[in-house]
């Protein structure tokens, strides 16, 4: 059985940050989540194990998913981030 993987959902909109962990959970994924980019900082520093991928949105008040990938990825080098246009950065539509 393959090892669980670990991944940081950040959005700011409820709705589609909550569609979209049940989804990932649903398909086997240990599920970190935070609202907005400081808060997936805190997130990302106080949890122990690996976080093997990052799937954020691009705008977000505060800091942005760019901003937030390039602060995550120099705690956690060994983490993935996707291309910037994801599913995730395009489903606000526009926002």
């Amino acid at each position: 059985m393959p090892k669980e993987k670990t991944i940081l959902l950040v959005d700011d909109f409820e709705i589609i940050r909550n569609l979209n962990e049940e989804v990932l959970r649903r398909h086997g994924y240990n599920v970190l989540t935070a609202n907005y980019g400081k808060d997936a900082l805190q997130v990302a520093q106080e949890y122990a194990g690996p976080i093997d991928l990052l799937l954020t949105d691009v705008k977000m008040p505060g800091m942005n998913g760019r901003e937030l990938a390039d602060q995550l990825t120099a705690l956690r080098p060994q983490m993935k981030v996707p291309p910037r246009r994801t599913a995730l950065s395009s489903a606000g539509g526009g926002r």
